[in-house]
């Protein structure tokens, strides 16, 4: 099985610059995190287990 099992968090960054992008048109996007779900991991283990 393989999956992605990610949310977004907020970005620990404290100076924000709304005028500056790093690139793409999303700025919001530059201050989330995408990271992996750890309760969302271990209850598609256990689904699919049962």
């Amino acid at each position: 099985m393989h999956l992605a099992a990610l949310k977004d968090v907020p970005s620990a960054m404290r100076y924000r610059n709304p005028q500056v992008g790093m690139g793409g048109t999303d700025l919001d996007r530059e201050y989330r995190n995408t990271v992996t779900d750890a309760v969302l991991v271990a209850a598609t283990i256990a689904a699919a287990r049962a």
